[in-house]
């Protein structure tokens, strides 16, 4: 849309003193239909002036400040009536819209000249006229990401403290979630005012109210008796016992088997006190979840003559005479909490690690 101008004048012309002037110029009157003035003022020369924009509505009246509006600048701020600070080279446009018959400009010079046209306009004045070069009405801030803000930007964000009622009723508006780090916060529901816990996928101690939100190929199925979700393993092996130094009896921590049926214990023993001292290695089972532990297997105590060396235990259902390389064999299924022990026969410093591999 173009601002329909009447004709255009000259208030000042590079001035470089203090000047006062009279709109209309020489006591004319304004063009017909007309009933607003643009100004494009600009400075020179390093330009320090202040402009007051005055106006009465007859000749015997009092000047007053006006109000006016900067148009066709980004960021164009509302109808004010204050001094303006010319302290610049930059072409700038001033809309004084339904302004009274009579306007005086006083230009009062610190440095630099300063040069004022006008044209007058009988467009009613509209929030249209709020624009910049672009043409078009608009608040904008920086493009970069970490960028100050500038202007009057308007943001697409989200509150890092909802400090919102928890409940709200049809039609409110509520808040988006962020975290401090800009993240968007996204939460499962039911359309109710609580939220579920998110579990993660590496995370066994979930109950069974805990939502599993998982986009990856780790599937979770729930233990009835323990009334909680884990991941679904495949054949898996972990270190029962760590190798260390011992001179008595040890247990490993409470293992838990998931889907196999039987079991590999390997003993590996680098360190031993020698003569009749014997180490005898125990798969124990637990029907109790860990409270109680019975022997399941019990293999001959061994020696070991004094040296290094290793020792293969093998549980599984229905197996039969032992294979090449395995020391121990018990036909019997792996029950689903088990512990491996250590029994040792004396007070001796041994030196040994035990893994147990699971066999589906």
């Amino acid at each position: 849309m173009v601002v329909p101008l009447k004709q255009w004048f000259t208030v000042f012309n590079a001035i470089d003193a203090t000047t006062t002037a009279r709109i209309p110029t020489l006591g004319s009157e304004f063009p017909e239909h007309a009933n607003s003035i643009i100004l494009e003022i600009v400075g020179a020369a390093s330009p320090s002036w202040t402009l007051d924009i005055q106006g009465r509505t007859h000749q015997l009246g009092t000047y007053v400040a006006v109000d006016y509006v900067q148009i066709w600048q980004a960021g164009a701020a509302a109808l004010a009536n204050a001094q303006l600070s010319i302290t610049d080279t930059t072409r700038r446009f001033y809309l004084i819209p339904n302004c009274p018959p009579f306007l005086q400009l006083i230009a009062t010079r610190t440095d630099g000249t300063l040069t004022i046209r006008g044209s007058y306009t009988s467009e009613v004045f509209s929030q249209w006229l709020l624009t910049t070069a672009r043409g078009a009405v608009f608040v904008e801030g920086p493009t970069a990401s970490d960028a100050a803000e500038a202007g009057n930007p308007v943001q697409v964000g989200g509150s890092v403290d909802e400090t919102s009622p928890v409940s709200a009723t049809e039609g409110d508006v509520r808040r988006a979630r962020v975290s401090a780090a800009g993240a968007w916060i996204v939460r499962l529901s039911d359309g109710g005012t609580t939220y579920p816990n998110i579990g993660a996928a590496n995370d066994d101690s979930l109950g069974n109210a805990t939502t599993i939100l998982d986009v990856r190929a780790i599937g979770m199925q729930l233990d009835p008796y323990l009334l909680a979700y884990e991941r679904v393993r495949g054949n898996s092996r972990e270190q029962a016992l760590a190798s260390a130094a011992r001179t008595a009896s040890t247990n490993s921590a409470t293992l838990v088997n998931r889907n196999a049926k039987g079991l590999y214990v390997w003993l590996t023993v680098t360190a031993n006190p020698g003569g009749a001292e014997t180490l005898q290695t125990i798969i124990q089972a637990s029907f109790d979840g860990g409270t109680t532990f019975e022997d399941l297997t019990g293999d001959t105590a061994q020696a070991f003559g004094g040296v290094a060396g290793n020792r293969l235990l093998e549980l599984y259902p229905g197996i039969g005479a032992a294979a090449d390389g395995i020391d121990y064999i018990k036909s019997a299924a792996l029950p689903r909490t088990y512990r491996v022990r250590v029994v040792h026969s004396a007070a001796g410093s041994w030196t040994y690690a035990v893994e147990a591999g699971l066999i589906l």
